[in-house]
């Protein structure tokens, strides 16, 4: 027979008693991964207790229970869904920053993006407030679709009118906004390149 393993079974009756070292830690073990996954738990279903003591009111002060500490009125709702086009998009200073006109044609493709959504889900035109939370994958991606399908469309030739035929006004913002990016990205990257040339 070979040599029994370090550590035994509850039920064994060998000599060598079960270290009582080894089973503190197996307990300290099981305690601390159940911190864990209560943590976890508490974090993915949003019962951050941070979050429902208080959160802050339009003005900065806080709010208890949905009341406003302050005034003592309702504190204001942000139930809205998150758009799917990031706001920094919209006059940012930065890579993907766009003009008032490019920003309206790609809201303008937003809205189309979530209509086709619900269109997809025989669902009514009302639940596209939905749609941008159950549904954003698929609004993203229906979004992503029209972009595409704006790029590959060929562009207005002149004297041609937007949409017959060419890009629509709405497209070719897109487009020029994505070749702005596109820009912007390979100036970035070859400036990184120089700085990491000249440390």
């Amino acid at each position: 027979m070979g040599r029994r393993g370090r550590y035994l079974p509850l039920h064994s009756r060998s000599p060598r008693p079960l270290g009582s070292a080894w089973l503190y830690r197996g307990r300290a073990r099981a305690r601390t991964l159940m911190a864990v996954a209560v943590a976890m738990l508490t974090v993915a279903l949003g019962l951050n207790p941070l979050v429902l003591a208080g959160t802050a009111s339009a003005d900065g002060s806080g709010c208890i229970d949905g009341i406003d500490v302050v005034t003592g009125g309702p504190c204001p709702t942000t139930d809205a869904p998150a758009p799917l086009l990031s706001p920094y998009i919209d006059g940012g200073d930065g890579i993907y920053e766009a003009t008032a006109a490019q920003y309206a044609s790609l809201e303008d493709l937003e809205n189309q993006a979530v209509l086709n959504t619900v269109a997809d889900h025989g669902l009514p035109s009302s639940d596209a407030a939905a749609a941008l939370t159950w549904g954003r994958d698929e609004a993203l991606g229906e979004l992503w679709n029209l972009i595409v399908t704006a790029i590959n469309t060929s562009a207005c030739s002149s004297g041609q009118t937007p949409g017959d035929g060419c890009q629509t006004v709405d497209q070719q913002n897109a487009v020029a906004w994505l070749t702005a990016v596109d820009q912007r990205e390979a100036v970035q990257a070859a400036e990184d390149a120089g700085l990491e040339y000249i440390k």
